[in-house]
């Protein structure tokens, strides 16, 4: 016990204070987005969060926000750190453990180093500047492994045992992930030490319910008017419900095909991003030695490993991808044993060599400030502002007493945050349409009877409640959406936009003094960009919004709503429907059950007038929510136009003589007469797709490319969703080898036409 004591205070101990340092001089200075503004509002108010409900964190938030410094959210962001450098410390002896012999001084040394070098690893590091549960997750996988090396190895104790089953207990109610790094832990135990373990299963079980008991606090509160209840618990199904997350269970094998190919693709970035290239080689090579030399713990090891990558590979919409990384601090924890093996084995081969050793920890004290250097400049939100000014931005513009309509964890979670633990804004009502944790809407839901959110804003109108505003446009056609500022209000009338571009405090952080952005910081600074390019289109500054919508796109690359809303200031406002259509398709791409984008494309295709596609979308959107009545009033319209369209065609594209003339002169080859009688044709029916494509294909027929695109434009304006006009423009394309161009119209007509296989092998080889 004295040789544990003087480890820590020798090593342990200056560990703990140098990683807890870093990590509070890099923490947020109050609120962040994601769960970060639930869970300090329950932590502050002792509330219920989503499911499973974190008591454990919860409870232990409330005595971080007693601490006599900064704001509550920078204190419970202390929780994290605290957790994180306390794993550290933890990690450090698991690797002293493994080694199997008394340590020496380049034991100590490499186990040191190897602590630093994971803390400053990306995910650990991200989730300990923020009021996250993870790092207090990774504690509790950490400790537990702990005692079972401890157990396995050094001694058999009982007391060790009863230890586990209580904070396996005590932990359950932190992630899904230490369930199941537990389960595997103790499956070992059962299999390898039955016999001293069957007598003591009562007394474990027992130790594991007690542990658990910390559950009463969910029932306590969720039974009690907590501000914060995201699930009233009433009878003892809805706690089952809540504890094993029934609302979440639709995201179980939701991913298709194509989305495992994403997944993969994302797993093996999250992988190099945390250990960098040469740390992805140390991990296989560490994996293939244990495999090799059949050391004892390297099943347990590898399917500790694996559990996350298998949950995630069949849980999970875009967003939870993009989010995921962070449940791999368990596994992360893992591959870093893999590489304590690998070196651990360089260092027992050359052990008489000084040298070699030298070399070796220089190498892995390089990895690690190479690590510092990369990730103090992704992680560092000392100075990060945003997530406290985003909500203000959003409420500042509304009147004292007023009512919106909103969703979203980063608008909803920062906003909790502010009227209940900053008390703020308290006679603004929140209709949140995602029904979390304000609870407003379900009154308007109730004599709406639509969860949807047009006919709640249009029952909030007929109960008279003014003003009503809404975070993002609906685009409806029963009331007019005016801009205010950061938001848009509903009137009955029209009213002119209305821009507070000097109100939006967060643009300080955005264009004066940027930050690094993650996920969802990157939506939320893409917002602030396109709403801000609106200003200037108002005040005619074009190139000024031009110039911030490809900043928002560029920023929140990978986020579906500002990929979307963008596309519809090209659209709208813009009349830049190809930049338009791209930026729907690559959102599309990130989210292929998106009814929204689905809706938008549609708009888009109807008004370019290709009404055979804007009825495919329409008809997409109805299969997703066949309760979407405004999809179905759209899909009815866009059929009428495309049967108005085709008789259309029929009526003006009837064969006159000059016309028959010309065409017997193509069948003659004679194509430079053929286009003086057809143009002779364009001046008589210059509205004539038939006419402006034959002309076009004469000048192809005798190689004047350049000459044929214009006319086959033109015929496509007339008709947009011709496949021959849309190929023979690919084709000419094709030959100006404009790849890219020629590859679009390709793409459009096998859009229209899914029968093409001689197309469908022209783009095989463009792409």
């Amino acid at each position: 016990m004295s040789n544990v004591k003087n480890l820590f205070f020798l090593f342990g101990l200056p560990l703990f204070l140098f990683v807890f340092f870093i990590y509070i001089l890099t923490s947020a200075p109050s609120v962040y987005f994601g769960d970060s503004g639930e869970l300090i509002t329950a932590a502050f108010t002792l509330g219920v969060p989503h499911p499973t409900g974190f008591p454990l964190y919860i409870l232990t938030g409330k005595i971080f926000s007693f601490l006599p410094m900064g704001d509550i959210g920078f204190r419970i962001n202390l929780l994290s750190a605290f957790f994180a450098a306390l794993t550290l410390v933890v990690l450090f002896f698991i690797l002293l453990i493994l080694l199997k012999k008394i340590p020496d001084l380049y034991d100590f040394t490499l186990a040191f180093i190897l602590s630093i070098l994971f803390a400053f690893t990306y995910t650990i590091w991200s989730q300990a500047v923020l009021a996250r549960i993870y790092t207090m997750n990774a504690f509790f996988c950490s400790i537990l492994l702990l005692l079972f090396l401890y157990y396995n190895d050094i001694k058999k104790s009982d007391k060790v045992l009863y230890l586990m089953a209580f904070l396996t207990g005590l932990g359950s109610g932190i992630h899904l992930t230490f369930i199941i790094f537990s389960f595997i832990l103790w499956s070992y135990i059962l299999i390898y030490n039955f016999s001293n373990f069957k007598n003591k299963i009562i007394f474990l079980v027992f130790l594991f319910l007690t542990g658990f008991s910390i559950y009463f606090y969910i029932i306590i509160r969720g039974t009690s008017n907590a501000i914060l209840n995201w699930y009233p618990l009433k009878t003892a199904e809805d706690f089952l419900n809540y504890i094993t997350q029934k609302q979440y269970k639709q995201k179980m094998f939701s991913r298709e095909l194509y989305g495992y190919k994403i997944f993969f693709n994302y797993l093996w970035n999250v992988i190099y991003k945390e250990f960098t290239i040469v740390g992805f080689f140390l991990i296989l090579i560490g994996f293939i030695i244990s495999f090799i030399k059949k050391y004892k713990y390297f099943l347990l090891f590898f399917l500790i490993y694996i559990s996350n990558i298998i949950l995630l590979a069949f849980y999970g919409n875009y967003t939870d991808l993009k989010l995921a990384f962070r449940y791999f601090i368990p596994s992360h924890l893992i591959a870093l044993i893999f590489i304590f093996v690998f070196l651990n084995e360089i260092k027992t081969y050359f052990n008489r060599f000084f040298f070699v050793k030298f070399i070796l920890f220089a190498f892995i004290f390089f990895i690690a400030v190479f690590l510092f250097k990369q990730n103090y400049v992704l992680n560092n939100k000392s100075n990060d502002f945003i997530p406290y000014f985003y909500p203000q931005d959003i409420l500042s513009n509304c009147e004292k007493k007023s009512y919106i309509f909103i969703n979203g964890d980063n608008q909803i979670f920062t906003i909790a945050y502010f009227k209940y633990v900053k008390n703020k804004f308290n006679e603004i009502t929140i209709f949140d349409t995602s029904d979390t944790i304000f609870k407003d809407i379900q009154i308007l839901q109730k004599q709406s009877k639509s969860l949807n959110v047009i006919p709640n804003i249009l029952t909030a109108l007929n109960l008279k409640y003014s003003p009503v505003y809404t975070a993002v446009p609906t685009k409806a056609q029963s009331y007019y959406e005016p801009i205010f500022g950061f938001i848009n209000k509903i009137t009955e009338r029209p009213e002119p936009d209305v821009y507070y571009p000097w109100k939006l405090y967060s643009l300080k952080n955005i264009l004066h003094n940027p930050v690094n952005y993650d996920f969802e910081e990157r939506e939320v600074v893409g917002t602030y960009l396109y709403r801000y390019s609106e200003y200037f289109k108002n005040i005619k500054k074009d190139n000024i919004h031009f110039y911030l919508l490809e900043n928002a796109v560029k920023i929140a690359y990978d986020s579906v709503p500002v990929l979307g809303n963008v596309a519809i200031i090209y659209s709208e406002k813009d009349k830049e429907y190809d930049k338009a259509e791209k930026l729907i398709k690559r959102a599309l791409e990130l989210n292929p059950k998106d009814e929204s984008l689905f809706f938008n494309l549609g708009s888009l295709h109807a008004t370019k007038r290709e009404y055979k596609l804007a009825i495919n979308c329409f008809e997409k959107v109805v299969s997703l929510n066949p309760l979407n009545f405004n999809a179905r009033l759209y899909l009815e319209r866009a059929k009428q136009e495309h049967e108005r369209e085709i008789s259309l065609v029929l009526q003006l594209d009837k064969d006159s003589d000059i016309f028959k003339n010309a065409k017997k002169l193509m069948e003659q080859k004679k194509f430079t007469e053929a286009i003086d009688e057809l143009k002779k044709e364009l001046k008589v029916n210059p509205f004539s797709a038939k006419v402006n494509f034959h002309i076009a294909l004469c000048y192809s027929l005798i190689n004047d490319i350049k000459t044929a695109i214009p006319y086959y434009e033109s015929a496509l304006k007339i008709q947009p969703e011709n496949i021959s006009i849309l190929n023979n423009l690919g084709l000419c394309h094709f030959k100006l080898n404009d790849k890219e161009k020629a590859k679009t119209y390709f793409e459009k007509s096998l859009l229209i036409d899914k029968n093409q296989p001689k197309i469908e092998e022209i783009i095989k080889k463009l792409k």
